[in-house]
């Protein structure tokens, strides 16, 4: 198996407070949020009440907030406790002169017992990684289920381990003139975590999800990263230079292909193509879609 490792380094502070993030007209906490510090290549998320707490020495520095759905905001914290993001309007999509047809799967899916996998370290919150599935039915439709393989890491010692529980959040974009993620399909907050390992499928056709004629990018956002979804990796002695010594939540079925459609992005950051040597590959996906005729 191929571990595919990204770190982001946090920064620490002893003087610290608690800031609220939350919907301008309600007043909820949103939960999983990211505040992130690009000149400090910082980046923190909010916990499920909203809540986060904020090191002192970040006070004066340009913080940028994000929540799904909502309009991103860009500020000096100072001494405030109290984000308020606004929500964005997602436009009607209407497809005229349409019936449903039965639904089609498009697959991005290999065998799984003989997938390659991907994983991460635990230093990755708020990452985004994004597949590209072509929609080789050329007409619109609507999501209906998502599938992806849930498979164990392994460590120096070839003992298998991981989290197949780990919560991510579950994101969709069209694709954009430069092929990367471009505008969102779905402003809700989906977010779920599997039982077991092997195949998971989760129902989406509730959030009416379109579907463009060209494709779209499935993405997993990683939003928690607390120690019930980290273990150490055992060593015989001190861990060798360069050594992983921590892996996070579970493996995401890969298989190889020629040329990656495969993206990732930090909050930090911007989307670039996921690299991996000589060798690409391309997240076990499977949507079941429903197309119009």
């Amino acid at each position: 198996m191929r571990l595919l490792l990204f770190l982001l380094l946090p920064l620490f502070s002893s003087a610290q407070q608690v800031l609220h993030v939350v919907d301008s007209a309600s007043g909820r906490g949103l939960p999983y949020a990211t505040i992130a510090s690009v000149e400090k290549n910082w980046v923190l998320m909010t916990d499920s009440l909203g809540r986060a707490t904020l090191p002192d020495s970040l006070r004066s520095a340009v913080l940028d907030f994000s929540f799904v759905g909502f309009r991103p905001a860009r500020l000096h914290v100072g001494d405030r406790n109290r984000i308020a993001l606004v929500q964005k309007t997602m436009p009607e999509v209407v497809v005229k002169g349409c019936k449903p047809a039965l639904p089609l799967f498009l697959d991005q899916a290999g065998a799984l017992k003989q997938s390659k996998t991907i994983c991460y370290i635990q230093w990755l919150t708020g990452a985004q990684m994004a597949v590209w599935v072509k929609n080789p039915s050329g007409r619109p439709g609507t999501i209906q289920t998502l599938g992806w393989g849930i498979k164990t890491c392994f460590d120096a010692n070839k003992r298998y381990r991981g989290y197949p529980n780990t919560p991510v959040r579950l994101r969709f974009y069209a694709r954009d003139a430069e092929g990367c993620p471009g505008e969102e399909l779905v402003y809700d907050d989906i977010r779920v975590s599997g039982k077991k390992f092997g195949w998971f499928e989760t129902p989406l056709e509730s959030f009416r999800i379109p579907v463009p004629e060209e494709g779209l990018f499935v993405v997993f956002e990683l939003i928690v990263s607390g120690e019930e979804y980290r273990w150490k990796v055992p060593f015989d002695g001190p861990p060798p230079p360069q050594a992983i010594t921590e892996l996070y939540g579970y493996s995401f079925a890969a298989h190889p292909v020629g040329a990656t459609g495969m993206y990732f992005k930090t909050p930090t950051g911007s989307w670039a193509p996921m690299t991996m040597g000589s060798q690409q590959l391309d997240l076990d996906v499977q949507l079941g879609v429903l197309v119009c005729k």
